[in-house]
């Protein structure tokens, strides 16, 4: 049994991306053009016991506030990849940038 749950949150149009399961951790990943579901999925991550989120919010990156309380309000650890400003980064305990898909990989290194 994994010892660590990690859920992968993707913003718009990040749907094609792989998947990231190669160091015996227990992943989700979830995608929606929606913001609203991307913060209730945010909200039932604290239920459902996940330890740590990656996000690509994509562009939702920059106009989110949304996202930024529903991160704030869950108190999980969370890995932000994301382009040039951004509302988050100021709650991720690390910041992953200019990686490409090469980042998520990056991020789950953070854990392992």
């Amino acid at each position: 049994m994994p010892s660590h749950n990690i859920l992968l949150v993707n913003g718009p149009s990040l749907n094609l991306l792989g998947t990231l399961l190669q160091h015996g951790i227990s992943a989700s990943c979830f995608q929606s053009n929606s913001e609203a579901d991307i913060r209730n999925r945010i909200h039932q991550a604290r239920e459902d016991g996940v330890a740590d989120i990656i996000i690509y919010p994509a562009a939702y990156t920059y106009m989110s506030v949304a996202i930024y309380d529903a991160l704030f309000g869950v108190g999980i650890l969370l890995r932000e990849i994301f382009g040039h400003h951004s509302y988050l980064t100021g709650k991720a305990s690390a910041v992953i940038c200019g990686m490409g898909v090469y980042g998520y990989f990056a991020a789950l290194d953070w854990w392992v």
